[in-house]
């Protein structure tokens, strides 16, 4: 069985529609769609070609074209004009000398690309479906031609352009890893590769607005999401465009060809690239450097390392983590704390005197463990200075136990940042989690201000309304009060009021099953609806669900849910 692999950019902010057309040309195609992504559940979708430019043929779909009023379709054959030209002249030309050619002249032996203008749902900006270079009789549902889909809700847009060079990206992809080389790239690599399109064409400039922007926004909502546990969600996006604009910061343009011209996939694809340019830098350690700069970005005091994107576009001032959980540390007091850990996920702790001068606390220790021993952490650590000086050091581990001891500490030392990542070299695509433990104390031996919080505990953010419970590291949202009333226990005065910075810290979980029964489910987003989740464990686990992350709840909250379609995870 072939699979079929779909690379989609989610829009995050759809800005308005400028459309207008065009002088229909006399050919009409019924192109098969991926019902997921369309606005009506369709799969195939009536169109008809209505601009032909030097690089693509530009398919409009019909029932949307001849809905248009005049003025509009006027407005859509400008758009349309316009962006044919850009990719003509910029987009195809730039990124076949950056990233390598696409299939070409591919199945249908023609040097132009399909570009199909249709509706989608609205959080959809684009996609390619890599079945429609297979042949019809291996696939059914391929379209037998190179072919991007674009949302007709963004044809006129700022972004357009953007977009279309991410989807681009993703054909050249398919035809330099898949069909040459068959390999299929993680989705972090493969979004994270599309995603410098825009910025290698100069698309995020001005950055006020651009779609860079949209990824910072998104990505510091909560930079603690896995790099590479993907589960399809804007974050994920943002984080791997992100990573990726710090390794091209970093070695060039020139490593996006060879990541394409690369042996391996994912991992080891970027290794095989930083070897073929006769670099001594690793993933390993490329991955550790970017969750510092994630928070430093900038050159340390002693300059040994400039842990910084290196582009005027992502400097301090436009991407930093400014809201670390964070401890008040007093004299003759101690913390002891556990925390859950993603693969290809950072954390950062920070620490601040609670007193200043001589009889504050002179020495801050850190006794860092993890579990398992062999899980694989960075533990570097920021320590900031009262001049806002920084210098970054590490703590070592063996065994998976090291520690630190850093003097000055409520002096000259005005913070510390532990940035503990979780880094283990797999096979498997979603190895899970690990934990680490904290034991951190000043040279007397001191607690500071617990921000973590035993399981079954009740959260809520400072003047917010949603109430969460915590367990295994995770928060799950309990709808409403009926819910809440539900259940004995649960004592409303028992909620604790918490910065909103703690609450960041903990993963979301919307997965729940009936007390006794093995089927799990998941409520959406407004608390409203359950759906079965009607796939394998190993499919489960694959997709980035956490087994300690599913809440039993009992009768009344079970069935005062309403029952939505089972959900199925492809792959």
């Amino acid at each position: 069985m072939h699979h079929i692999y779909k690379k989609l950019t989610i829009l995050f902010t759809l800005t308005g529609l400028l459309i207008s057309p065009l002088f229909a040309l006399a050919q009409s195609n019924n192109f098969y769609v991926d019902p997921s992504h369309d606005i009506a559940g369709r799969t195939t979708i009536p169109s008809t070609l209505q601009h032909t430019s030097e690089k693509a043929y530009f398919f409009v779909e019909d029932n949307y074209y001849n809905n248009l009023t005049s003025n509009k379709r006027s407005e859509l054959q400008s758009s349309i004009n316009n962006l044919a030209q850009e990719f003509d002249t910029k987009i195809y030309p730039t990124l076949r000398l950056s990233y390598g050619s696409e299939w070409s002249p591919g199945i249908d032996n023609d040097e132009k690309i399909t570009i199909l203008l249709t509706r989608m749902e609205s959080n959809v900006a684009g996609y390619v479906l890599f079945r429609n270079e297979q042949p019809r009789t291996e696939n059914p549902a391929s379209n037998e031609r190179e072919m991007i889909y674009l949302n007709t809700s963004i044809v006129g847009s700022d972004t357009a352009k953007a977009h279309l060079a991410h989807e681009f990206v993703h054909l050249i992809e398919y035809n330099q890893r898949n069909r040459q080389r068959g390999i299929s790239e993680p989705e972090w690599l493969s979004e994270g590769l599309a995603d410098y399109a825009p910025t290698l064409l100069g698309y995020n400039e001005p950055y006020s607005g651009s779609h860079l922007e949209s990824r910072v926004n998104d990505f510091l909502t909560f930079p603690y999401d896995s790099l590479t546990g993907w589960k399809d969600k804007s974050v994920d996006f943002a984080t791997s465009s992100l990573f990726m604009h710090y390794l091209v910061g970093h070695h060039g343009d020139s490593i996006l060809l060879n990541l394409m011209q690369a042996d391996g996939r994912g991992e080891d694809a970027v290794n095989n690239a930083l070897e073929r340019l006769n670099r001594t830098d690793t993933f390993q350690n490329l991955f550790r450097d970017w969750t510092v700069a994630n928070y430093v970005n900038g050159s340390t005091t002693e300059g040994e390392k400039n842990y910084s994107y290196n582009s005027s576009l992502l400097n301090f001032s436009n991407l930093h983590i400014t809201s670390p959980v964070q401890y008040s540390m007093f004299p003759d007091n101690s913390i002891s704390s556990n925390f859950f850990a993603s693969y290809g996920a950072a954390n950062w702790l920070k620490f601040v005197p609670g007193q200043l001068g001589a009889n504050g606390a002179n020495t801050l220790n850190i006794k860092f463990s993890t579990s398992p021993t062999n899980s694989g952490f960075h533990v570097p650590y920021i320590v900031t200075d009262i001049l806002g000086q920084t210098r970054v050091e590490e703590i070592n581990l063996v065994n998976g136990s090291g520690i630190a001891n850093i003097d000055n500490f409520g002096t000259s030392v005005i913070s510390v940042v532990l940035a503990p990542s979780h880094y283990y070299k797999t096979n498997n695509p979603n190895p899970g989690s690990s934990s680490f433990t904290i034991n951190v104390s000043t040279d007397n031996g001191a607690v500071a201000g617990e921000t973590t919080y035993t399981d079954g505990s009740l959260l809520r953010a400072q003047g917010g309304s949603k109430v969460y419970v915590i367990k295994n590291g995770t928060k799950r949202w309990i709808p409403s009060a009926k819910i809440f009333n539900g259940y004995g226990h649960l004592r409303w005065e028992d909620i604790i009021d918490v910065d909103p910075s703690v609450l960041s810290f903990y993963q979301d979980s919307s997965l729940i099953k009936f007390i006794g029964d093995y089927r799990v489910y998941e409520v959406d987003t407004f608390g409203s609806t359950k759906r079965h989740l009607n796939i394998t464990p190993q499919q489960f686990e694959s997709a980035g669900y956490r087994w300690d992350a599913i809440y039993e709840v009992n009768q009344s909250e079970f069935n005062s849910y309403l029952t939505g379609t089972p959900k199925a995870v492809i792959f």
